[in-house]
């Protein structure tokens, strides 16, 4: 394992947590201040940022790669067709994401800290819960 992964895997790496606290305060402060005809591209900007842990983690672990990158891979074609079409199809990504987050809480794909998946599926579930309230009130 090389000295950056060993550094992930650590339990406390305050990195990892400082990242996730400043995805969520990001998220909420962009979308608190911005024009709401951009509401959708902000969110799957925020879509593609949460893409990309699980994948670097599986990388650099040299385990589930295919898993977690096919996984992120789904839900960014997913998230990109909502661009191009209805915006249902972002907030589906994000919710599904969740999901994933959830289950890996359960023990799927690479290990990951139970305070990150856990956090990251609520975060998650409500910000598409949020997204949705402001789809069906455009």
């Amino acid at each position: 394992m090389t000295q950056i992964a060993a550094a992930i895997a650590h339990r406390n790496f305050a990195a990892l947590k400082f990242g996730f606290a400043v995805y969520v305060l990001g998220a909420v402060v962009v979308h608190a201040y911005i024009d709401a005809g951009l509401v959708w591209v902000a969110a799957f900007i925020f879509l593609v940022l949460m893409l990309f842990s699980y994948p670097i983690a599986a990388l650099f672990r040299e385990q589930h790669e295919r898993l977690e990158l096919a996984v992120s891979a789904g839900l960014l074609v997913l998230g990109a067709i909502g661009l191009a079409t209805t915006p249902i199809f972002i907030i589906a990504a994000i919710a599904l994401h969740g999901a994933w987050d959830f289950a890996k809480h359960q023990g799927l794909g690479i290990p990951f800290f139970g305070w990150y998946t856990l956090g990251c599926a609520a975060f998650d579930w409500v910000y598409a819960a949020a997204l949705l309230v402001f789809f069906f009130n455009m």
